[in-house]
Formats: structure tokens, sequence, C-alpha cells
């Protein structure tokens, strides 16, 4: 079950990742035609956008990293009891 529900956040990652960048593009290009200051606010939030897709990448995979740790760590103990 656990390998289940990690597949489920890895396949997450790359909707947060589309969905930040796609956020980021369309607030930058709504303050562009506001501020008629186009393209340089597309791609300054287009940038911020990719930036926080990245964020959630690094803190889904360290979470995981720490959570197969653990498992590692609850195997060796139940080894050695036996």
């Amino acid at each position: 079950m656990n390998r289940w529900r990690e597949l489920g956040r890895l396949l997450t990652l790359g909707i947060e990742m589309v969905s930040a960048t796609a956020l980021g593009i369309l607030i930058g290009y709504w303050l562009d035609k506001k501020l008629s200051t186009k393209p340089f606010l597309t791609i300054i939030f287009l940038l911020l956008g990719i930036a926080a897709g990245f964020v959630n990448l690094f803190k889904a995979v360290g979470s995981i990293s720490i959570d197969e740790k653990r498992n590692r760590n609850s195997e060796k103990r139940d080894e050695s009891h036996k």
C-alpha cells in the first residue's frame, strides 16, 4: 500500500509543476495587460512559477527520502527482533 501512496505523490509532482508554471504565466499576462508592460511581467512571473514548481519538487523528494529512510530503519529493527 505504501508503494501506491508514493507513486501517487510522484505523479502529482508533474501536475504541480505545470500548474505553478501556468499560474505564473496567467498572473504575469494579466498584470502586463493591466499595466501595459508586455512582456516583462509575464516573463518574471513565468520564472517565479517555474521556481515555485521546483521548490515543490524538492520538498516532495525530500519528504519521500525521509519516509524511505524511516521504512528502512523500521525493517532493520523488525529483522533484529526476529
